[in-house]
């Protein structure tokens, strides 16, 4: 029986060790199963190649490559993995596995294939039977070209590890909780949405080659169909055969194409206007390589903050657009979750030599609508000037007209080492993650790129905000050590480039808490949002100073404008709740935190502020015992007390009460230093409820001494020293530091 797709032999093929189908003949049960399945799955009759020969390999006298070779052309390879397949040694994994992946990435349709929900899919489709050792993992996944991501039917128990049976003595003790049925069910749905892809990418290659061509250049308007693929050419040869006199028409076609999308982007049809706000969904990887994915990662960052100079076009950020990366969601669904008017899709297609991307800008509303498509090529070192093409294309697109500088900027010539763009975009990449390991790994990859290319300001601008990172946010080193590196590294990105967006940004952190310089810091936040005033965090951070220096109204407007650009990131919701806690909006404050502990619930940031909320209303209401549980739990969440400190304090809460129990936190914080961590502001707040006042000003004048970002918010309503309002100190203090007094 052939396959449902003409030029095809088999429609699946089941490649497995012969070994894993002695005794209960596991193999010979699951092809039957399937079968089965497969039967009430397709309306067409699906051919399947199993080779059922005891021997685990062809005869000596056969040619191995011919006899496999036409039963090798089939649509999806099944691999049964277990403890023996990953043996190079092995016909299986030599003759079969390895052999189907380099037929497939050649062939017209390649390795990968898009599904009709937007989701991409390998054409090796794993069936796992056993845990695997890290040793042949590693293995499989280095010729697979990425993590196994199949379906398990494995058993797994206390010491077992074993196929799943068709029928199980006691299913309830397998801790994986799958059912063989259900398991063959899901490889057979697997295989309808890969072939049914696959049928749709055939039923287009089988139109007439100048109407595909036309289709190509000259895109009309339509509605969005998320199963097309991405089959147009870029190195893989059609099947059908052409006429002569076709052929050469098509020839001359395709030349006059690539020379204008190489000088002009694509072509297009329908105006885009009334659109006035995007999202850039994360850009498709159909380069055939899965290690290239951080860098398309990367490359997708890029755009979205070059497009973020667009004054013209809300853009949101890249967290908020990566939720989506994996989402089974229409383009009308993302545009109503994201508040935007339309999705733009990037298929990157090339990442060599040459960058070639494909670039559709769909209209969410009222349907679903492709109203321009751009196809661009860029030599590598030019990719700075392609995401300038692109941004200023679909700013024609949508009718955006631009100011003189966005103009001017966009009209700039870019060129960059391919290296030093690289590691650029993998220092961006771990930079985005805002851990402490991931940082570190950024800064190594920023000073790659300004080793291959000292002239390009964007790597230095990385760096100093890497730095500051680990003196302000995350308080690892002391800023006698950050500081210098990021003052130095900052100075040298505006030498040379006075126009980033980004160094103007870090400079305005710096300035507001380390400096306390109020209007260098709304100076550069304020240029840097010209530059691009599509950066939620600069909103955010901007919402801060001007709660700061209790502008309510103003913080609350660039906080919305903030929050509406990355409503997905916690970092923004984080920052956002502490505007509503500071307005009095504790409901709103605490579903800010909560939200943004559910996206990410290590968040220490959102925790510590939620945990606030709680402790401070509980205390205002006189429940002192409930207190004491929230700040033991907060205490241990964020980890800084330890079990001796915490547990002294309880008990002498309970022995002789709440002011007794923040002597003893004073005690123990003394004894254990950071193992018992308070810092000035929390030991201030303590001391004003001791009614200690001068003690409370010794700890805020020490922190302002030491710079501690915490001072900044001193005069704000998030913590309670409004009661110091009329303390001389505590006005000598917000004077010295240029701060308004508290209402």
């Amino acid at each position: 029986m052939a396959s449902i797709i003409p030029g095809y032999n088999y429609d699946i093929f089941i490649s497995y060790r012969q070994k894993d189908n002695k005794g209960d003949r596991w193999v010979s049960e699951f092809v039957d199963a399937l079968k089965d399945e497969l039967e009430s799955t397709f309306k067409e009759e699906i051919s399947v190649y199993f080779d059922i020969n005891p021997h685990d390999e062809l005869l000596e006298t056969h040619d191995v490559g011919e006899s496999l070779k036409e039963k090798l052309k089939c649509l999806v390879f099944i691999p049964i993995i277990s403890l023996t397949y990953c043996d190079p040694k092995s016909f299986a994994w030599e003759h079969e596995f390895k052999a189907f992946i380099e037929r497939a990435s050649q062939d017209q349709f390649g390795l990968k294939v898009r599904l009709s929900n937007g989701n991409v899919a390998n054409r090796v489709l794993p069936v796992q039977i056993h845990d695997l050792d890290e040793e042949d993992e590693k293995l499989c996944e280095s010729i697979f070209g990425g993590a196994l991501r199949g379906v398990d039917f494995i058993f797994k128990s206390s010491g077992i590890n074993r196929p799943l049976r068709s029928i199980e003595d006691k299913p309830k003790e397998n801790l994986n909780n799958t059912v063989y049925r259900d398991q063959i069910n899901k490889v057979a749905l697997a295989i309808k949405e890969i072939i049914s892809s696959i049928n749709t990418i055939d039923k287009k290659d089988s139109e007439p080659p100048g109407e595909a061509i036309v289709e190509k250049t000259e895109t009309t308007s339509h509605k969005r169909a998320r199963s097309a693929g991405f089959k147009e050419g870029y190195g893989k040869p059609k099947r059908r055969t052409i006429l002569v006199s076709a052929l050469l028409l098509a020839i001359v076609i395709i030349v006059v194409t690539l020379i204008v999308f190489n000088t002009r982007g694509g072509g297009k049809q329908v105006r885009a206007g009334s659109i006035e706000s995007v999202v850039v969904l994360p850009f498709g990887n159909y380069t055939g390589a899965d290690e290239m994915e951080s860098l398309v990662s990367g490359m997708h960052t890029c755009l979205i903050s070059d497009m973020g100079r667009l004054s013209g076009l809300r853009v949101i950020n890249t967290t908020t657009s990566n939720v989506y990366k994996t989402a089974n969601k229409s383009a009308h669904d993302i545009a109503v979750e994201c508040d935007v008017d339309a999705v733009i899709e990037v298929s990157v297609l090339s990442i060599r030599d040459s960058i070639i991307l494909k670039v559709s800008l769909i209209r969410a509303f009222p349907e679903e609508e492709t109203v321009w498509i751009g196809d661009f090529k860029e030599e590598k070192s030019q990719i700075m000037n392609l995401y300038n093409r692109i941004t200023k294309q679909i700013a024609n697109e949508v009718k955006i007209e631009l100011t003189t500088d966005e103009e001017r900027l966009l009209a700039e010539n870019r060129e960059v080492d391919p290296d030093a763009y690289d590691a650029y975009l993998m220092g961006k990449f771990f930079w985005e993650k805002l851990d402490p390991e991931s940082m570190h790994k950024s800064l190594e990859y920023f000073q790659m790129a300004i080793e291959k290319e000292p002239e390009w300001a964007d790597p230095y601008a990385g760096l100093a905000n890497s730095w500051s990172m680990f003196g302000t946010l995350f308080r690892t080193l002391p800023k006698s050590v950050t500081l210098p590196k990021t003052y130095e590294y900052l100075n040298k990105a505006l030498e040379l480039d006075p126009n980033s967006a980004e160094a103007h940004y870090v400079k305005a952190l710096t300035a507001v808490w380390t400096e306390f310089d109020w209007k260098k810091g709304e100076k550069a936040f304020l240029k840097s949002l010209e530059l691009n005033p599509n950066d939620a965090l600069c909103h955010l951070y901007y919402a801060h100073l001007l709660m700061i220096l209790r502008r309510s109204e103003e913080a609350v407007h660039q906080a919305n404008l903030g929050l509406k650009l990355d409503p997905l990131k916690p970092l923004v919701l984080g920052l956002y709740g502490v505007v509503m806690r500071n307005e009095g909006d504790n409901q709103s404050a605490i579903l800010n935190f909560e939200k943004a502990l559910s996206i990410d619930p290590n968040f220490g940031f959102a925790a510590h502020n939620l945990f606030d909320i709680q402790m401070q209303t509980t205390y205002n209401n006189g429940e002192y015992e409930k207190w004491f549980e929230l700040w033991e739990k907060k205490t241990r969440a964020l980890g800084h007390w330890n079990d001796e400190g915490r547990e002294a304090v309880l008990k002498v809460f309970h022995e002789k009460g709440l002011l007794s129990a923040f002597e003893e936190m004073f005690k123990m914080n003394e004894k254990y230093g950071n193992g018992c961590y308070m810092s000035g502001a929390i030991k201030a707040e303590r001391y004003i409820r001791l009614g200690k006042y001068d003690k409370a000003l010794e700890c805020l004048e020490k922190d302002f001494e030491m710079r501690d970002m915490s001072m900044t918010y001193i005069s704000t309503d998030v913590y309670i020293f409004n009661k110091l309002k009329d303390n001389p100190g505590y006005i000598a203090l917000l004077r010295k530091m240029n701060l308004p007094l508290p209402e």
